[in-house]
């Protein structure tokens, strides 16, 4: 009954009330009224709104329901537990969007000695950053659709807004018809474009640059691709097991892996689970990165602890780095990478030509 036909009611048991002199009467006709009102305003109150996609342990805890009513907030424990840590979630989550804007729409230089740091995401509402050469090699898992790409395309974006052409070089093996590419555009920095719609014989092309690399240090009596002022060159590989089919790629991936540190070659691969990477490759991929919707038993094989990871937002993607001896570490990235659109280096423009024509002394940095 709407509140308002309470007021006839409550009239009339008033009036009677002080005009028979029973004054407990307009009282409890006074009360009861009150009462209604406060009972209808609690119906029309929500503390969590019906537009709000809750937690799943939220949704759990209140039984399925997204629609809480005052007097169920108030008199439950657990009701009330719970919708307040969703508040505060939805707190951290706007938090960590606006830390996301931040980081991926204007990337900082990065800290001096650095070579190849890019930025991976964010952590604790910070933008998380890692030097890959450190790694030294790169394995992203995840099913398909997850953001695999998109992780990848933020790393190179970030690359590219630090450093310039003199500095560090890229190859970009594509399997997925160009489409990363594509996103990324024709850079300078860009040395390699492979796809598997053209038929040209890259493979053999890399393991030229690597004998190069070996002679280039060799001539010069170092062992170290920084001592023999080598460029770094950072090769990115959408779906690995489609590429790993060839079996020249697999080979001289697996040599980059094994001997690719040194001569300052380094790998960040993808690939939708274990299924089909050799083993003499895997064993070098030291950083694996774990995207949310990942298998349990691969995360497991990954070496990480078997804790679901779930998506704060619908445009944040959750992921673990795990790394062989250090603690995992959870962070977050954004699908809208075409926020990185001011680069921090003036040269980070299109270029029709590729100064990165011949793979040997092209990649030599002169001493400076």
């Amino acid at each position: 009954m709407s509140a308002i036909w309470m007021l006839p009611s409550l009239a009339m048991g008033i009036y009677m009330g002080f005009a028979s002199g029973m004054w407990q009467l307009a009282f409890m006709s006074f009360a009861s009224a009150t009462i209604a009102l406060l009972v209808a305003r609690a119906k029309s109150r929500q503390t969590v709104a019906p537009s709000i996609s809750l937690h799943p342990e939220t949704h759990r805890l209140l039984a399925d329901s997204k629609v809480v009513t005052f007097w169920r907030w108030w008199f439950s424990p657990r009701v009330r537990r719970a919708t307040i840590s969703e508040v505060a979630r939805l707190r951290r989550q706007r938090a960590s969007l606006r830390t996301a804007r931040r980081a991926f729409s204007t990337i900082p230089i990065p800290p001096p000695g650095s070579r190849t740091t890019a930025l991976l995401g964010i952590r604790e509402l910070e933008p998380f950053n890692f030097e890959i050469s450190d790694a030294p090699h790169i394995f992203i898992v995840g099913p398909t659709g997850c953001g695999k790409s998109q992780l990848m395309l933020l790393m190179l974006r970030s690359l590219i807004a630090r450093y310039s052409q003199q500095e560090l070089v890229l190859a970009l093996i594509d399997y997925k018809g160009g489409s990363l590419g594509r996103l990324l555009g024709r850079d300078a920095r860009l040395w390699l474009h492979a796809t598997d719609l053209d038929p040209g014989d890259w493979w053999s092309k890399i393991d030229q640059e690597l004998l190069a690399r070996e002679q280039a240090l060799a001539s010069i009596d170092v062992s170290d691709y920084i001592a023999g002022f080598l460029l770094p060159l950072l090769v990115f590989v959408d779906e690995l097991g489609e590429v790993v089919r060839n079996p020249q790629a697999a080979k001289t991936l697996s040599s980059i892996g094994a001997r690719g540190r040194s001569l300052g070659m380094f790998l960040v691969v993808a690939n939708q689970g274990l299924a089909g990477v050799p083993r003499e490759l895997l064993l070098n991929l030291r950083l694996r990165i774990a995207i949310a919707g990942i298998d349990q038993v691969e995360l497991v094989q990954l070496g990480a602890r078997a804790s679901p990871l779930i998506n704060g937002h619908s445009s944040m993607v959750a992921a673990r780095a795990i790394r062989q001896g250090h603690p995992e570490l959870d962070f977050e990235f954004a699908l809208a990478t075409d926020e990185i659109s001011r680069y921090s280096r003036a040269d980070s423009i299109e270029t029709e030509s590729n100064p990165w024509a011949e793979p040997t002394a092209s990649l030599v940095k002169s001493p400076s």
